[in-house]
């Protein structure tokens, strides 16, 4: 069950409808809904006829977690800490992307896990981005 990219991922009208109209079979409860949807409830939801892509198509539709190789190439990605990978570790590009993380209360409060996973990442950019901050 690796296939889960909530992030990024095409979900069918269908399923998001019958999800609702399940959800007291499929409570909502937590923000993780990837892992939601395609770990715990994808049993009952596969004998309920939907279907879940194939690792290879999935893997070449996008990643998370594991990129198959270095040269591989994907229609996209998820999670911050794959920035890099979308910005060909092009340093001002991921110090942009850090400016617009900053300003959001969703990523720097609700949810700093996104900040973390960035900076362990691309470690150099905590310090860099520090010093942009108190230099204007």
């Amino acid at each position: 069950m690796n296939v889960g990219n909530g992030g990024f991922c095409l979900r069918s009208t269908k399923f998001m409808r019958y999800v609702r109209n399940h959800r007291d079979q499929y409570p909502c409860m937590t923000d993780l809904d990837d892992d939601l949807y395609c770990r715990r409830y994808r049993p009952s939801l596969q004998t309920a006829g939907f279907e879940w892509a194939p690792d290879p198509i999935a893997q070449a539709f996008a990643f998370e977690c594991v990129r198959p190789d270095e040269t591989a190439r994907h229609f996209g990605f998820h999670a911050v800490y794959n920035f890099g990978y979308g910005c060909d570790n092009d340093e001002a590009r991921l110090l942009e992307r850090a400016r617009v993380m900053a300003r959001s209360n969703y990523i720097t409060k609700s949810n700093p896990y996104f900040w973390k996973g960035l900076i362990k990442a691309a470690p150099w950019m905590e310090e860099k981005f520090k010093q942009e901050i108190s230099n204007g």
